[in-house]
Formats: structure tokens, C-alpha cells, sequence
């Protein structure tokens, strides 16, 4: 079994919940020596966003939460909430479906 030479930790990116780098000295060190490292880095994000269909407008805040978004709907009360919870609801999955499709290929 080989010895793996630890490197000394250097400052964490405070980015949480910790970024790998953070965790793990070998990739720190990894992504320190490609010089292409952050466009590469860079590239699979703009990947990754323009897969997203799901449009986001800034006409209307955006919950921290799934609980954030259902304490919001329990605000109303009666039809109101149950009209509320259910936009909600149907919005969670339509957007599930349409991630799964982005990205898998798949409409379940």
C-alpha cells in the first residue's frame, strides 16, 4: 500500500457546504498545478446552466428553501392556501420533470 504525502492545508474557499478542494489536500494541490484548471472549471458551469430549462425571473423572490416555500403557502388561508400549495406543488414537479429531461433524458 503506498504512503500518500499529505500537503500542508491552505487557506479554506469558505464556500459552503466545503468544496473538495477544501477537503482534500491532493486535489488543492491538483487544481493548483493546471494552469486551465478554472476555465475548465468555468466551462462545465456554463454546461450545466444552459442544460437548465427552467427560467427564473426576478419579478418574484426565490424561497432559501422547499420549507421557506411551504411556510410561505401556509401564510393563506383557506381556498387561498389550498390554491397556493397546489401551484406550488405542481410548479416542484413540473420543474423536476423538466431537470430530468435536461439532463437524463428522461420524462418521468
Amino acid at each position: 500500500m503506498s504512503k500518500k504525502k499529505w500537503i500542508k492545508p491552505g487557506p479554506m474557499t469558505g464556500y459552503p457546504p466545503g468544496l473538495l478542494q477544501d477537503d482534500d489536500p491532493m486535489l488543492s494541490k491538483w487544481f493548483a498545478s493546471r494552469l486551465d484548471a478554472r476555465r475548465i472549471v468555468r466551462s462545465v458551469c456554463e454546461e450545466i446552466e444552459m442544460k437548465n430549462p427552467i427560467p427564473k425571473t426576478g419579478f418574484v423572490a426565490t424561497p432559501d428553501s422547499l420549507e421557506d416555500l411551504m411556510e410561505y403557502c401556509e401564510r393563506f388561508s383557506g381556498q387561498e392556501k389550498a390554491i397556493a400549495m397546489l401551484v406550488a406543488t405542481m410548479t416542484l414537479n413540473l420543474a423536476h420533470k423538466m431537470f430530468n429531461e435536461a439532463t437524463q433524458g428522461e420524462s418521468k
